[in-house]
C-alpha cells in the first residue's frame, strides 16, 4: 500500500515536476510573493557597502533655519542674489506670502507640486515609484527623463558629505558665492527633538526627514539608482540558475549537494555585490537564494520519494520470490535457544541423561531450563547459587568436572555424574549436567575433552544470544526509538532483512555449490563462465585448464575427441531443444561421465537473450574417485554389469 502511494506520486514524469518548478518561478515574480526576501537582503547588502564620494556631491546643499515659518522669505530672497539652481522648501505647514520666484519651489504648500519621499519596500524607504504619486510630482517636473519605475535610492555614501549651513550664515552673507552658486538647495526646519530612526540601508543612522529628500536629489541630480531587472530577465536568471543546479544535483550526494547550495550562495552574493556597487544594477538575491535552497530540497526530497519507491519496490519483488524458500532463523534470533541445543546434543552425543540450568540474570543464581533422558524433577541437589559447590569447582576449573555429591535422582552405580559451565569471555551463561553409564572401553580423557568442545560452543552461542536480546531490547525503548526518528517500521530496516534473507539462501547455495563433489562449470549463451565449484578448479588444475580463458566449445573439444562441427552441432542441438548429453572421457587413469546439459531460464533470470536458456552445465562424474571411495565397489560393479545385461543385452 506503501508503495502504491509513493507510485502514485511519481506517477507525473519528473519534467512536469520540473515545469511546475519553472511555473512557481514565473508566478512568484509577476506577483513578487518573495520580494520580501529582496528587501532584506537589499538592505543589508547596500548597508554594510560604501562607495566613493562622487565628485558632484557638493552639488546638494541643505540649510536648516531654527524659525523658516518666519525667515522663509529673507532666505528665498537671499538665495536668488546667489544665483542657485533651485531651491526646495520643505515645511509641513502653509508658509505666509510664499513667494513666486522662478526656481524656488514650495512643495506641500495649497495648489502647489507635491514632494514625494521615497516609498516603502516590505518597511525600508529605498524605492521610488512615480506612477504611484496622488499629486503632482515636483520631481518630475525638475527631472523628466528620470521617471522609469524600478529604481531604488542609493544611500551608500557618508550624510557628512553634503554641504550642510545655517541660516544665520546664510542671512549674514558669510557664504562664498561658489558654495551656493548653480547648487541645488534644500531648505528645511531644523528638527528641535531626536527623531526616530528612518530604516535606511544607510552607513550612518538617518534621523533628519530632510536627508531623505536630500539622498533622492542626489540620486537624481547623478543617476546614481539601483536599477532592478525586469520581469523576464528575473525568470531567465532564476530559471537558469534552477536547471544548472539541478544538474549538479543529479552527480552529487545530499551532502555534496549541500555544500554545491552554500557555494551558489556565496558565488550569487558576490555577484550581486559587483553588480550593486559597480554597476548600480540589483539582482534579486533574495530570491536567487530561496530558490537555491528550494530547489535543493526540491530536488532531494523528489529523489528520495523515487529512491523510497524503487526500494520498496525491490523489497516487494525480493518478499515475493523469497515466499517460496525456506529461511531458517538465525540461533540469535530464536526466542529459546534452549530447544536447539538440545537437538545438537542429542544428535551428537550419547548421554545416559543430560540436564541444563539457565542463569538467572542480575543474580548469581541458576534455575533448571531443559532435561534431556529425564525430566527436571530428577534433580536432587537444592542448591542453586553458582558461587557454591558443584558449580564453583565447575567454573574454576573451567572445564568438565566429575563429582560424588547426589544430583540426579536413582543414580545407577555404573552412572556417573559430570557438571560443566557454560563460559564465553568470563560471562557464566549457565551449566550443563550430565550422566554416563561407564563401560570397558570408556576413555574418560576422551570424552571430557569431547564435552568441553562441546560446552565452549554452547556457552558462545549462548553469550551472543544474550547480547542479541538486549540490543533488540534496547532498539525497542520507546524513548529512545522516538529521539533516534525510528518509531515505525523504517525502510532501511526493511531493505536490511529483506537483503539479509537474499545473501543467506545465496551463500548456501554457493556453499553446496562449491562442496558437489562433481565437477560443474556454468556457461552463458555467449560461452563465458558463470559459475565453478571447487571440484570444477581442481579438475582445471589437473588438466593444465585456464577455465576463465576458454569457451563452452573449447571445454568441450578437450575431452570430446569429436569433429569441431559435430560440436556445434551438439551444443546447437542441446541450446535450442533443451537436450542432455552425456560423453564418457577417458584420461590417464581418470574416468569419467561428462554431462552437458542446458539450464532453462526462469522467469527471475536475467539471461538477457531472446533464447529462454540461461547457459549450458556442464558436469564431471569421476567415476574412479566415486568407486575408490566405496568399501564395496567390486560388488557394486558387478551388480551394476548385471543390471546393464538384463536392460541392454545387445549392448553388452
Amino acid at each position: 500500500m506503501r508503495n502504491e502511494k509513493y507510485k502514485k506520486f511519481l506517477k507525473p514524469h519528473r519534467a512536469i515536476l520540473l515545469g511546475m518548478l519553472l511555473s512557481i518561478v514565473t508566478v512568484t515574480g509577476y506577483f513578487q510573493f518573495f520580494s520580501y526576501f529582496d528587501a532584506v537582503t537589499y538592505f543589508q547588502l547596500s548597508k554594510h557597502s560604501s562607495q566613493p564620494v562622487p565628485k558632484r556631491i557638493d552639488e546638494i546643499v541643505l540649510i536648516q533655519s531654527n524659525a523658516l515659518y518666519r525667515e522663509h522669505e529673507k532666505i528665498a530672497s537671499t538665495l536668488v542674489s546667489y544665483n542657485v539652481k533651485y531651491v526646495i522648501f520643505l515645511y509641513d505647514a502653509e508658509l505666509p506670502h510664499s513667494q513666486n520666484i522662478s526656481h524656488i519651489y514650495y512643495p506641500n504648500q495649497p495648489e502647489t507640486h507635491c514632494l514625494m519621499p521615497p516609498n516603502s519596500w516590505h518597511g525600508y524607504l529605498v524605492r521610488y515609484e512615480p506612477n504611484k504619486a496622488d499629486c503632482d510630482s515636483l520631481w518630475k517636473i525638475l527631472y523628466p527623463d528620470h521617471q522609469s519605475s524600478n529604481k531604488l535610492v542609493n544611500y551608500r555614501h557618508l550624510e557628512g558629505a553634503f554641504p550642510q549651513y545655517n541660516a544665520e550664515q546664510l542671512l549674514a552673507r558669510d557664504l562664498y558665492l561658489t558654495q551656493l552658486e548653480h547648487k541645488i538647495v534644500v531648505v528645511a526646519q531644523r528638527p528641535n527633538m531626536i527623531n526616530t530612526e528612518y530604516t535606511v540601508p544607510s552607513t550612518q543612522p538617518t534621523l533628519d526627514p530632510a536627508k531623505l529628500y536630500l539622498y533622492l536629489a542626489f540620486n537624481f541630480e547623478n543617476n546614481i539608482f539601483d536599477q532592478q531587472i525586469s520581469l523576464v530577465a528575473y525568470i531567465i536568471s532564476t530559471a537558469s540558475i534552477i536547471i544548472l543546479l539541478l544538474i549538479f544535483y543529479q552527480k552529487a550526494s545530499i551532502l555534496k549537494g549541500f555544500f554545491i547550495a552554500i557555494s551558489a550562495t556565496l558565488l550569487s552574493t558576490l555577484i550581486v555585490w559587483i553588480a550593486l556597487t559597480q554597476l548600480h544594477f540589483w539582482l534579486p538575491l533574495g530570491n536567487w537564494i530561496f530558490f537555491i535552497w528550494f530547489s535543493y530540497l526540491f530536488f532531494y526530497t523528489t529523489e528520495s520519494i523515487r529512491d523510497k519507491s524503487q526500494l520498496l519496490e525491490t523489497i516487494q519483488v525480493i518478499r515475493e520470490r523469497m515466499m517460496g524458500h525456506f529461511l531458517l532463523k538465525s540461533f540469535t534470533q530464536e526466542d529459546n535457544p534452549w530447544d536447539s541445543i538440545l537437538t545438537l546434543v542429542q544428535q551428537q552425543l550419547d548421554l545416559k541423561r543430560s540436564i541444563f540450568l539457565d542463569r538467572v540474570e542480575n543474580a548469581s543464581k541458576v534455575k533448571e531450563i531443559r532435561a534431556l533422558g529425564c525430566s527436571l524433577e530428577d534433580i536432587v541437589e537444592l542448591r542453586r547459587n553458582y558461587e557454591r559447590e558443584p558449580y564453583a569447582c565447575a567454573i574454576k576449573a573451567l572445564g568438565t568436572v566429575a563429582f560424588d555429591s547426589p544430583f540426579f535422582k536413582s543414580l545407577a552405580k555404573t552412572e556417573k555424574q559430570y557438571l560443566v559451565p557454560l563460559i564465553y569471555a568470563g560471562d557464566v551463561r549457565g551449566f550443563w549436567a550430565m550422566t554416563l553409564e561407564s563401560q570397558d572401553n570408556f576413555d574418560e580423557t576422551e570424552f571430557i575433552k569431547n564435552v568441553n568442545a562441546f560446552a565452549a560452543q554452547i556457552g558462545e552461542l549462548l553469550f551472543h544470544h544474550h547480547v542479541f536480546r538486549l540490543q533488540q531490547e534496547l532498539k525497542q525503548n520507546v524513548l529512545i526509538r522516538t529521539f533516534q526518528l525510528r518509531f515505525g517500521s523504517t525502510l532501511g530496516t526493511d531493505a536490511k532483512f529483506a537483503f539479509n534473507e537474499v545473501e543467506q539462501k545465496l551463500s548456501l547455495l554457493e556453499h553446496a555449490f562449491s562442496h558437489l563433489m562433481n565437477a560443474t562449470v556454468m556457461f552463458n549463451l555467449f560461452g563465458q563462465v558463470v559459475q565453478t565449484n571447487q571440484a570444477m578448479e581442481k579438475l582445471a588444475q589437473r588438466f593444465d585448464l585456464m577455465l576463465f580463458d576458454i569457451s563452452a566449445l573449447d571445454l568441450l573439444s578437450h575431452f570430446v575427441p569429436f569433429e569441431s562441427d559435430n560440436l556445434k552441432s551438439n551444443l546447437r542441438f542441446i541450446t535450442l531443444f533443451k537436450d542432455v548429453q552425456f560423453y564418457p572421457v577417458q584420461r590417464n587413469e581418470y574416468t569419467f561421465i561428462l554431462k552437458v546439459s542446458a539450464l532453462e531460464a526462469t522467469s527471475t533470470s536475467s539471461s538477457g537473450t531472446p533464447i529462454e536458456n540461461a547457459g549450458i552445465i556442464f558436469e564431471f562424474f569421476d567415476l574412479t574417485e566415486i568407486f575408490l571411495k566405496l568399501d564395496n565397489s567390486d560388488k557394486l560393479l558387478a551388480r551394476l554389469i548385471e543390471n546393464l545385461k538384463t536392460q541392454n543385452p545387445e549392448d553388452i
